[in-house]
């Protein structure tokens, strides 16, 4: 994704929301869901390394 995207406010409302205390809370309440990394954006190399 265009990091200019993430400044629109589709894509940046959307980011903010994950990032709220509230949802993360609501996803750590259902079972086999880890809320740590919610909202963490990375580049595919950092998530895929060589």
């Amino acid at each position: 994704m265009d990091k200019k995207a993430l400044k629109r406010y589709p894509v940046n409302r959307t980011v903010e929301l994950i990032r709220s205390p509230a949802y993360k809370e609501q996803v750590r309440a259902l079972n086999g869901y880890d809320a740590a990394s919610t909202g963490l954006i990375q580049s595919l190399s950092e998530v895929f390394p060589n």
